[in-house]
């Protein structure tokens, strides 16, 4: 099973603010979003799932959640440790959210789905500090910033360096 994690970041790695994007509403981000983890199993942590109100259509959703019993439409997770060996069979698992559920994950994460959104943003949730030298950017994707997307953004793949990767240095 790979483990994939997506999130958009503001460049001080802020990605919420009382539950909710601190940029707004970014269609171009929402696209690159969906196209990525579309009828793949998604892990969403249980504040971010509930601000969304409903499941992810097209998708398996797994809400993590020490305390929450059942949620129609989605199966609950109450231990990343132990759950996670039911998505086993899973070829890609997409980290979708919050803050606390990719500190956990990062560690096990295999690539990295990043939106890179050109500014600097206030709010209470932060990605996590991650060793960016155990990961190669394998794709970059520029988007400026137009009457639909208000800020310029990178959509940035990175990919975990193995043994037998060819590492170019500049």
């Amino acid at each position: 099973m790979k483990i994939s994690i997506i999130a958009a970041m503001a460049h001080n790695r802020v990605i919420g603010s009382d539950n909710r994007l601190p940029w707004g509403h970014l269609p171009t981000g929402m696209d690159w979003f969906k196209e990525k983890n579309m009828s793949k199993p998604v892990l969403i942590g249980r504040k971010t799932f509930d601000s969304l109100g409903k499941p992810l259509s097209g998708r398996d959703n797994f809400v993590v959640s020490e305390t929450q019993g059942t949620i129609d439409g989605v199966t609950v997770i109450h231990s990343l440790n132990v759950d996670l060996a039911a998505l086993k069979d899973c070829s890609e698992v997409m980290v979708i959210s919050g803050g606390s559920i990719y500190e956990q994950c990062l560690p096990h994460a295999d690539r990295l789905y990043l939106t890179s959104i050109d500014a600097y943003l206030s709010g209470d949730t932060h990605f996590p500090l991650w060793g960016h030298k155990h990961f190669q950017e394998t794709f970059v994707g520029p988007q400026v910033a137009n009457e639909d997307n208000e800020f310029d953004m990178k959509f940035i793949i990175l990919d975990k360096e193995t043994a037998h990767a060819n590492v170019v240095e500049a």
